[in-house]
């Protein structure tokens, strides 16, 4: 149940991530005392069993924050040159396109949303090349986007190009199953 607590907290940006250590200590220490202070009294020992559990999940977003996000803190704030694969297909909008995808840097695997300034035709599979602009999601909108594996967006910088995929990453099936359905539900089920 804590550590339900604290992930819930951290997932959704109620707790900064500087006082994470501090959080997981101060848990840790409450824990002890509510077992050297609570000899007979079970309700008290379950609290504070509740305490570490919310401990060990601060611990545990510690672990991730510092551990699997850091590399890209060097990249935030700046304009790199970038390839990525799309995951799925491109969403036109009313200034270029959006489009999922995933980023292979320092041996480990990112989900990005990339913002494009024209509108292309991107399938999943596709590589994508250019210059882009590196942020992480906005607080207003973090735990949204966060909850969907997605921790960097891309604004394009300058021109990219895409080079269509010969042999599709099996990961990249499911967004064409899932296109495939949703034309044959049309199909089926015409509007009015």
């Amino acid at each position: 149940m804590g550590f339900a607590l604290a992930c819930g907290l951290c997932a959704y940006g109620l707790v900064r991530h500087s006082w994470l250590f501090l959080f997981g200590i101060a848990g840790m220490l409450l824990f002890a005392a509510g077992l050297l202070l609570s000899e007979k009294k079970i309700w008290v020992r379950r609290v504070f069993a509740v305490v570490l559990g919310c401990s060990a999940g601060f611990f545990w977003f510690l672990c991730f924050r510092s551990g699997y996000l850091k590399p890209l803190d060097s990249f935030v704030g700046t304009v790199s040159r970038l390839e990525f694969v799309a995951s799925d297909y491109g969403v036109q909008l009313d200034y270029g396109t959006r489009v999922d995808g995933v980023l292979q840097q320092e041996g480990k695997t990112y989900q990005i949303r990339v913002y494009l300034n024209s509108d292309i035709t991107v399938e999943p599979g596709d590589r994508i090349t250019g210059t882009f602009s590196l942020d992480y999601a906005k607080q207003n909108r973090a735990s949204y986007f966060n909850s969907k594996g997605i921790f960097l967006f891309a604004y394009e910088e300058d021109s990219v190009q895409i080079t269509q995929s010969e042999n599709m990453p099996f990961w990249c099936y499911p967004a064409v199953l899932r296109r495939e359905i949703q034309s044959l539900l049309d199909t089926c089920f015409p509007e009015d």
